[in-house]
């Protein structure tokens, strides 16, 4: 089963809003700050792995979908 581009930006998106929900807390516990300025924080590392989510699944699925069918 290939993804659509819009399937690939639904499941990045949705994986980055995990991410921050479990991540936020912790950031701000862990560093003793509110979660406003921690969500700021955190912001740096979803646009990263937002973009690295996104070219994984398009690389797992061009290398390891192509070859099955």
């Amino acid at each position: 089963m290939v993804k659509s581009m819009a399937d690939r930006v639904w499941h990045s998106l949705l994986f980055e809003l995990g991410l921050l929900f479990i991540s936020v807390p912790i950031m701000a516990a862990y560093l003793s700050i509110s979660l406003w300025q921690a969500f700021w924080l955190d912001i740096g590392f979803v646009v990263f792995y937002l973009v690295f989510n996104y070219c994984y699944t398009y690389l797992y699925e061009k290398f390891f979908y192509a070859s099955r069918g």
